[in-house]
């Protein structure tokens, strides 16, 4: 049949679940190509599109599955430098079919740029093309639903003279080399408090909240059903020592690489934003603990039924298993319980020796300290969203932020990947850790952020009250989406935010989350983040998921 044509002009969507760029179609009478679509998701600009006629148009993507190019589906043509809001940015050129953008091929220019892919490429000005090239401009080019932008300070205009740019960035991104040098002396010990909650406390969004992107995975991706991944009945508690045991018995069988693994993807997706660490659901955490372990087997290039036919023979005795007995997954994952809200205590214990030390958090004495973390308490606690920013901007800032990142998911860890026995938990998820923005993922920037606000908060008196950490880390969000969404309103903070990303051992002490001081430590070469073993897209990494069979109760 023959469609309308388009009304404006045309726009291309990058759809994950079928790893496509498709053109949108517009409604007959809409204002724009994007009417009709849910604003409760966002949409992004990530490269133009040369096809037919001559025309150059946007390419925009979900924001939940943003990739740095789309050279694995698309040819490329080259890349395009975009006068935009006083700014100048540049954009990979694609195109559907070999051949589609030769007219721009075909247009001379004395410029080179290196694409999505890092390849040397062609580069033209966009205002410098001419006919019959048309240049479609992204009509939303900050992103569709547009951002909410109030009192934006005028940005210097650059311009091009004399077929030489002026001012132009040396780069997108930041210096994959970019150091940081801080130094912090001892301070003294202060001891915590109980908590009290209010549960009134919530903000007015100046946005719609995003949903969350839990177990966001292609359709495509198939659902596994086995008895060994089934959970039935209820689950008993291991103590210290039968945790110990099962971990030695593992030791010396195939399944010790593929728990690793699963723990650091475990932990690693509730540090970037895959669920809520602060808001344990049962039913949620089973699956994606499962999800887990299928994609730890995945990584370790082995199988499940391998790990089936190959139990783990105990060693010693269990509490309830005697010594002997072959155990598998229905067991081993007991172990991973309560291991979440461990690893939270020994950030909020990495927070505590940074507010002790002398730096440039507080002074020398404990009142000092005392003020400094009640003014940043008060602020989180606003009902005044502005307040919140300005607690978020300035704790970025400081040298607490890097310590928290960096025992969190930034530290070496031997044998994480094959082929690289060293690598970064933040490895594992390179499209959740750097953003669309090219800068640190706000989902994982705003847990972060919350782990500060819960330890302030255990720093206040007895009966304090405060928000609970899991409406905290929703109103975090919240802000720090806004603060994203409106660049040049926090230039500052989102250059802090993208060079964040490069931390090295030499930029931190790191803090000891037992004895709350400084320790010394080593780090080995290992490839730069993100690591290239992975794909760029979470749905296209994973290869199978659990079926929902596996969770359903019938006992």
């Amino acid at each position: 049949m023959d469609l309308q044509p388009q009304l404006t002009a045309p726009i291309f969507l990058y759809m994950p679940s079928i790893s496509r760029v498709l053109q949108v179609i517009q409604s007959p009478n809409a204002a724009h190509p994007f009417v009709g679509f849910s604003e409760s998701e966002r949409y992004l600009v990530i490269g133009y599109m040369a096809h037919q006629y001559c025309e150059i148009s946007p390419i925009y993507c979900p924001d939940y599955a943003v990739v740095t190019g789309l050279e694995a589906l698309l040819p490329i043509v080259g890349v395009l430098a975009i006068h935009q809001h006083g700014d100048t940015v540049f954009y990979t050129v694609y195109e559907k079919q070999l051949g589609d953008g030769n007219f721009l091929r075909a247009t001379e220019t004395q410029f080179c740029r290196p694409n999505a892919a890092g390849i040397a490429s062609p580069l033209w000005i966009a205002s410098d093309l001419q006919d019959p090239i048309r240049f479609n401009p992204a009509t939303f080019p900050f992103g569709f639903p547009p951002p909410i932008v109030t009192n934006m300070v005028p940005i210097p205009t650059q311009s091009v003279m004399d077929g030489q740019f002026a001012s132009v960035p040396q780069s997108v991104g930041p210096n994959w080399s970019a150091k940081y040098d801080h130094v912090i002396d001892n301070g003294d010990y202060i001891t915590t408090a109980s908590l009290g909650y209010v549960e009134d406390s919530s903000i007015p969004p100046r946005e719609p909240e995003e949903p969350e992107y839990f177990g966001v995975i292609s359709p495509t991706v198939p659902a596994v059903y086995s008895p060994a991944l089934v959970w039935k009945g209820t689950d008993i508690l291991l103590d210290n020592d039968d945790r110990k045991a099962i971990k030695n018995s593992m030791n010396s069988s195939v399944w010790k690489r593929p728990m690793f693994l699963t723990k650091c993807l475990f932990q690693g997706s509730l540090w970037v934003g895959l669920g809520n660490p602060f808001d344990p659901a049962c039913q949620e955490d089973c699956v994606m603990l499962t999800n887990c372990f299928l994609e730890a087997i995945s990584l370790d290039r082995t199988s499940l039924q391998q790990l089936v036919n190959h139990p783990v023979i105990l060693q010693s005795p269990l509490a309830h298993l005697p010594a002997g007995a072959s155990i598998g997954w229905d067991t081993i994952r007991l172990t991973f319980f309560g291991t979440i809200e461990n690893k939270l205590s020994e950030l909020r214990k990495i927070v505590w020796g940074c507010i002790r030390l002398k730096s440039e958090f507080s002074g020398d004495s404990s009142d000092e300290r005392d003020k400094k973390v009640k003014f940043f308490f008060d602020l989180f606690n606003s009902n005044d969203q502005d307040d919140i920013e300005l607690a978020i901007a300035q704790l970025v800032e400081l040298h607490m932020y890097k310590e928290l990142m960096w025992g969190s998911s930034l530290q070496t860890l031997s044998g994480l990947t094959e082929g690289c026995p060293t690598g970064r938990i933040t490895n594992l998820f390179p499209e959740e850790v750097r953003g669309g923005n090219m800068a640190l993922g706000k989902r994982f920037a705003s847990m972060l952020l919350t782990v500060i606000y819960h330890t302030f908060h255990l720093w206040q008196p007895a009966k304090t009250p405060g928000r609970r950490p899991e409406t905290m880390y929703r109103v975090i969000l919240n802000a720090v989406t806004h603060m994203y969404a409106n660049p040049h309103q926090f230039p500052k903070f989102m250059k802090t935010m993208a060079r964040l990303l490069f931390i090295r051992v030499v930029n931190v002490f790191p803090i000891d989350p037992k004895s709350l001081t400084p320790r010394s430590a080593t780090e080995v070469d290992f490839p730069e983040l993100p690591n290239a073993v992975f794909t760029s897209v979470r749905s296209q990494r994973i290869k199978e998921v659990a079926a929902t069979s596996c969770f359903e109760d019938d006992s």
